[in-house]
């Protein structure tokens, strides 16, 4: 019996025990840390591929205003909607204001994508291109300033600039 008292008072074990919990509640921490950082990880990366899916199709509203900007003989006269005449007519405000977009500015109307849903695109013109010729009946370059807009709801908006020179009579 006397064995069986002295096992039971030996406190030996208690050292080891203790580290095994700190070493357990250790690898707890680390692994919690992990997975916060993980789910944070995999949050960015969701946000990213929705900016670049919102990037690619503004652009490719940009692009299409260029083929609509080409395939009119004199975007001057032909009545484009969504073509500002008046350089001052679109601000940079009202490119960034969402009513804009939806409504425009009652000389200009930006316009659906007719390929790209939730997509839209408008051109403004900046008139004749400096440095070239201005001679009756010659070919004139003109300067465009387009814009492409994406905005699927509550994914963000991107909106995508940029500058085109067409010539024509």
């Amino acid at each position: 019996m006397r064995q069986t008292i002295s096992l039971l008072k030996n406190e030996a074990g208690g050292v080891v025990i203790i580290a095994a919990i700190m070493i357990l509640a250790l690898l707890t921490i680390i692994g919690i840390a992990s997975l916060t950082t993980s789910n944070i990880e995999v949050r960015i990366a969701g946000q990213e591929s929705i900016y670049q899916q919102n990037f690619y199709n503004a652009e490719g509203a940009t692009l299409e205003t260029v083929e609509l900007l080409e395939n009119t003989s004199n975007p001057k006269t032909a009545g484009l909607s969504w073509l500002e005449l008046n350089v001052d007519g679109v601000t940079a405000d009202d490119i960034l204001d969402k009513s804009f977009w939806q409504s425009g500015n009652g000389t200009v109307t930006p316009q659906p994508s007719a390929a790209l849903a939730d997509t839209q695109l408008m051109a403004v013109s900046e008139g004749a291109f400096t440095g070239t010729s201005l001679a009756m009946g010659s070919t004139k370059v003109h300067a465009y300033t387009i814009y492409g807009r994406a905005a699927p709801p509550n994914r963000g908006e991107t909106i995508i600039q940029i500058g085109y020179l067409k010539a024509f009579k």
